[in-house]
């Protein structure tokens, strides 16, 4: 008897419809600009620590800002399509 795939396995898995970017992905190309734009003149191994631990930092800040804003924006464009009715077609007689 053949088993029935899990509902955990990977290859089960369906991209979200609706996704308009993925968070981690813009989280990191910010952290990176903002690491490059704050690189230390000399790099010595307290200043890259100190640099690094500033990255980190502003990582936790990006994803607590979009987990405060996402949801926001979410209820905001729920709200903004709750308003607009759908029209009805036009009709053929004059």
């Amino acid at each position: 008897m053949a088993k029935s795939p899990s509902k955990t396995s990977k290859t089960n898995t369906k991209p979200r419809a609706g996704l308009l970017f993925r968070r981690n992905w813009v989280v990191v190309a910010i952290a990176v600009l903002w690491a490059a734009a704050h690189q230390p003149e000399q790099l010595d191994s307290s200043s890259l620590l100190i640099w690094a631990l500033e990255m980190l930092t502003v990582v936790f800040l990006i994803r607590a800002a979009f987990a405060i804003v996402e949801p926001l924006v979410k209820l905001a464009v729920n709200l903004a399509l709750q308003g607009v009715a759908p029209h009805p077609p036009p009709e053929d007689g004059l």
